[in-house]
């Protein structure tokens, strides 16, 4: 979606990376592309989120910024429905095919892995 003043543009771009297999990034998802580099930049790694976000932008005179700030935290979910959404997701739909997590010795400082054996090493138990 995109809408400047009377230009208005709405069309699908596809799903998010974190939805998506990593044999559908580009280049197979290789941590030494370029590109999957930068796809990866856009992660949240300390949440389960990925790269879904939602990004909104105000250009005008005169508008009121605290107000359309306080409007705009006001929609915000609270923590509690937060987490109520996470329990909804978690059971209700499959999880993330990848997960972007930190990795020193990868090229680009981070890795795509499969989501389950990131689950997986952090369910193990600890020693």
């Amino acid at each position: 979606w995109s809408h400047a003043g009377a230009h208005f543009v709405l069309h699908p771009l596809g799903q998010w990376w974190a939805a998506s297999p990593k044999e559908s990034w580009p280049e197979g998802g290789a941590e030494t592309s370029e590109e999957v580099g930068k796809i990866m930049a856009e992660f949240d790694l300390s949440g389960r989120w990925g790269d879904r976000r939602q990004e909104i932008v105000f250009i005008g005179i005169g508008m009121d910024q605290a107000g359309i700030e306080a409007l705009l935290d006001a929609a915000l979910l609270s923590d509690a429905e937060m987490s109520e959404f996470a329990s909804f997701v978690s059971t209700n739909q499959p999880p993330d095919p990848v997960a972007v997590i930190q990795d020193a010795a990868a090229p680009s400082g981070l890795k795509v892995e499969p989501l389950q054996s990131v689950l997986d090493a952090h369910a193990a138990p600890k020693p």
